[in-house]
């Protein structure tokens, strides 16, 4: 097997979801001192929701670059490095959400590693490339 390098927009969930309660509060907070009706302040609160959602995105997330060789996967997210030795993965499970997936990675010892892929204003990944590549090479997949 040759090395196999797939990029993959992953994004730090904490902070993504602080981003999102922060900025929607913060809104409602400045809205709550001007003067006008309560139904302008709702519908502005619900029309600013985009908006948050594309800076808590841009914001929080981390590309990474997954690279399968003969021995190990390497996942490399900015400045952390994780390498798996593929005789220790159990399996993969991928549990799609609305705005992404969940990529949990089950070792046979030590614990599991979660990433969380984002689909929102993100250009396409390589997720289904390297779903073919895990399922080629006989690496336990799980899409539920």
């Amino acid at each position: 097997m040759s090395n196999q390098t797939y990029y993959i927009s992953t994004l730090h969930r904490a902070k993504y979801m602080a981003l999102i309660f922060g900025g929607i509060t913060l809104v409602a907070v400045l809205l709550a001192f001007t003067p006008f009706q309560e139904i302008v302040k709702v519908l502005i609160t619900l029309v600013s929701i985009p908006l948050v959602i594309f800076l808590a995105v841009r914001y929080s997330r981390i590309p990474s670059h997954w690279t399968f060789d003969d021995q190990k996967l390497t996942i490399i997210k900015s400045e952390k490095h994780i390498e798996l030795p593929l005789a220790n993965i159990s399996h993969i499970r991928n549990l799609p959400r609305s705005g992404g997936n969940l990529l949990i990675i089950y070792q046979r010892k030590g614990h599991s590693y979660r990433f969380w892929r984002n689909k929102l204003f993100q250009n396409e990944d390589e997720l289904q490339a390297m779903i073919q590549f895990i399922q080629h090479h006989n690496i336990e997949y799980y899409n539920m």
